[in-house]
């Protein structure tokens, strides 16, 4: 799960888009949240090497002189940093079934970000 932190009002909650739209164990799928939803298992058809194919794509059109960082799987999608000389400057994510991107608009800096595993 992404999560945001909102440093005005210091509160923490889920990050929009993919993580709410696309995330197949914590997102809205399957919740039929107003009779829509974006379907799936989160089944990952595109390996993190072919999402990281879409993801070289995506910043030569879109962000030039941006290159992806690493993919970060979630359930149902990888989200990408991409980089300018070696600097974080943005985020998109890859649908990992249908190789949909999703660009990240809507935070400002990155502070920090947290790996955290469990099995």
């Amino acid at each position: 799960m992404e999560l945001l932190l909102d440093k005005g009002r210091w509160t923490v909650g889920p990050e929009y888009g993919p993580n709410m739209m696309w995330n197949a164990r914590y997102g809205m799928q399957g919740r039929g949240m107003m009779g829509w939803q974006r379907g799936g298992s989160g089944s990952m058809r595109l390996s993190p090497e072919a999402a990281r194919g879409v993801a070289t794509e995506w910043p030569d059109a879109n962000r030039p002189g941006t290159v992806p960082g690493d993919a970060d799987p979630f359930y149902g999608y990888y989200t990408f940093h991409y980089l300018r000389d070696g600097e974080i400057e943005g985020m998109f994510s890859v649908h990992g079934d249908t190789g949909e991107v999703w660009f990240h608009d809507w935070h400002g800096e990155l502070l920090a970000a947290e790996d955290e595993h469990s099995s």
